[in-house]
């Protein structure tokens, strides 16, 4: 590894979203820098979701998309098993908020914004909704039949933790591609395309 990857290694996983953002490594200390790049990003996104009022984020992107509820139909992939899910202490939670500051702030910055998105759509009208999106979950859930199995994460020999992993016996296209993961995702997106640039390769000739 050479100097300026040591100089860099610190800042790997400083502020990752606002770096990946756009925001300079060397910047992420500079609060004049930091809120400038807040208010860029809060000027160019109508929308930014919430992981953990993920339901409601999918409610207000229909809206601004002017979709229909079926065309969000989610699983929850990657998702770590409760029962062996890591816990901060406190100290571990203070000192990570002071070294994570500036996205910190960007977090807050949206999700003050977010929670009133909600009050201005109305808290009941979004309970509704909600309710609608886990019927439509439930139900595409049971048509394909999702089954679950834990997958173990070992690190130095020890489980450290462990995530839900989904799967389907369903023919059913739609139903395979839901259970997919983000590599798997582009493997068949790659092979779909190259399969279609043959055909339309070999007509030419």
């Amino acid at each position: 590894m050479n100097n300026q990857q040591n100089k860099d290694k610190p800042y790997f996983m400083r502020s990752s979203m606002l770096r990946d953002l756009g925001l300079q490594t060397d910047k992420i200390d500079n609060q004049t820098a930091v809120n400038e790049k807040i208010k860029e990003i809060d000027k160019d996104f109508h929308l930014v979701v919430i992981k953990e009022r993920f339901p409601e984020s999918i409610v207000l992107l229909k809206h601004h998309l002017c979709w229909d509820t079926s065309n969000f139909v989610t699983l929850e992939l990657n998702k770590l098993n409760p029962e062996t899910k890591p816990k901060l202490s406190k100290e571990s939670r203070k000192f990570l908020e002071g070294y994570l500051a500036a996205d910190m702030q960007l977090y807050n910055h949206f999700k003050s914004k977010f929670e009133q998105k909600i009050i201005d759509f109305g808290e009941k009208k979004m309970k509704r909704e909600v309710d609608i999106l886990h019927k439509y979950n439930k139900n595409f859930e049971e048509k394909c039949e999702i089954s679950q199995g834990i997958e173990f994460i070992a690190h130095e020999g020890k489980v450290v933790k462990s995530r839900i992993d989904l799967g389907t016996n369903s023919a059913d296209i739609y139903c395979r591609l839901a259970v997919l993961e983000n590599e798997e995702i582009i493997e068949t997106a790659i092979e779909l395309q190259n399969g279609r640039a043959k055909k339309i390769l070999s007509r030419k000739k």
